[in-house]
């Protein structure tokens, strides 16, 4: 299983009125969520302080798209890289621009008062709650609150997150039996079988880093495909669903689409053997899922 890592950095500011308003906010953590998370379940509660002086009206708004409230969050690195966003919800609402009633508006008291926002992350920028399609690591500050429209003044405010995806790869023994004398060629079968996120897109492929469709045997006699000893294994694979086995080495993966069920791939291994061979042999394949 292989895990991605998504950190979210964020700072929140405040148009302040000179003198007149002061926002405490917190740093927040997202803590360990899965890929797999369904759809708004990504989130996390701020609590915001604001204290401004006797009949002095204040807007908390996000700094965020006008229409829909989102802020785009770029994630790099992996096979699944690309834009995800943070919502931002009051009272289940999402906090829009564009929307008065979605926003947090006030007249100042002289004293502390609190507000209670939920952050939210989600693979959507249109304004709905959906689950992640992309993967990554992310690192962003951006200014997210308002308070009224005259001098600005910053509080920094960190938003973090490991989002952790994961694949998982079986397979059984490639098993040629034993292989009549005089043969020069010998084909057996073998399930594999991975377990990916939904939308996590993989790469599988087997370990071997010569970037050929054949490795070198193990065994008592020495074999060694360099040294002129001519047993050689290829390992084709046939896709779910497939009906046809494709040539399979590091340079040519099979990519596929996780669905969060078994997804069974076929691999076909095909042994050429010189004419008059005589031996037995092994050698280890281990296939991997790299997303």
């Amino acid at each position: 299983m292989l895990r991605v890592l998504a950190m979210l950095l964020l700072a929140f500011w405040a148009n302040i009125a000179q003198g007149a308003c002061t926002l405490i906010d917190q740093d927040i953590s997202f803590g360990t969520v899965a890929f797999s998370s369904p759809a708004g379940t990504i989130q996390v509660p701020i609590t915001l302080t604001i204290n401004c002086t006797v009949g002095q009206a204040y807007t908390l708004e996000p700094n965020a798209n006008t229409t829909y409230g989102y802020i785009g969050i770029s994630l790099t690195g992996g096979g699944n890289a690309g834009t995800q966003y943070v919502y931002f919800q009051k009272d289940g609402q999402i906090m829009r621009r564009a929307l008065t009633s979605s926003l947090i508006t006030g007249t100042g008291t002289g004293a502390n008062q609190i507000y209670n926002v939920v952050a939210v992350m989600s693979a959507s920028s249109l304004g709905a709650l959906t689950a992640l399609t992309k993967a990554g690591t992310a690192s962003l500050s951006n200014r997210l609150w308002l308070i009224n429209a005259a001098t600005t003044g910053v509080s920094a405010h960190a938003i973090t997150a490991n989002v952790v995806a994961s694949c998982t790869i079986s397979s059984a023994n490639l098993d040629f039996g034993t292989i009549s004398p005089g043969s020069t060629a010998a084909t057996t079968y073998s399930p594999l079988d991975v377990t990916c996120d939904a939308g996590i897109a993989y790469q599988l492929a087997p370990d071997s880093g010569a970037g050929a469709a054949r490795w070198v045997l193990l065994s008592g006699f020495g074999l060694d495909v360099t040294a002129g000893d001519l047993v050689v294994l290829r390992v084709n694979v046939k896709d779910p669903g497939g009906s046809t086995y494709n040539t399979w080495k590091p340079t040519q993966p099979r990519n596929s689409l996780g669905t969060g069920v078994n997804q069974s791939f076929n691999m076909q291994g095909v042994l050429s053997i010189p004419s008059g061979y005589l031996g037995s042999f092994s050698t280890t394949l281990a296939p991997q899922a790299t997303f």
